[in-house]
């Protein structure tokens, strides 16, 4: 299974994760699956995202729709995300 990787800040983690639980009900209708979040240990607003893929590129087009771009938005992503899309070695 491959791996996306997710890295960005947030104005606000608690106002930011009620907007990332409802992203990934409509994620996992493109095979998105079992997210881990963490939170930098030097900002708490710092974080990093990892979401199983059962296809990177339907990944790829779900994270380049307009509404994901709005959504990110609404939840106070401060800064142009980092995407790292990985296959198992």
């Amino acid at each position: 299974m491959a791996l996306m990787v997710t890295r960005h800040k947030v104005r606000d983690y608690n106002h930011w994760k009620n907007f990332f639980a409802k992203g990934m009900a409509d994620a996992a209708n493109w095979g998105m699956s079992n997210p881990r979040v963490f939170r930098s240990s030097e900002d708490p607003n710092e974080l990093v995202v990892l979401i199983d893929l059962a296809n990177i590129e339907r990944a790829k087009t779900f994270m380049g729709k307009p509404e994901v771009a709005q959504i990110m938005q609404d939840a106070g992503v401060l800064d142009r995300p980092d995407w790292y899309y990985l296959n198992p070695a």
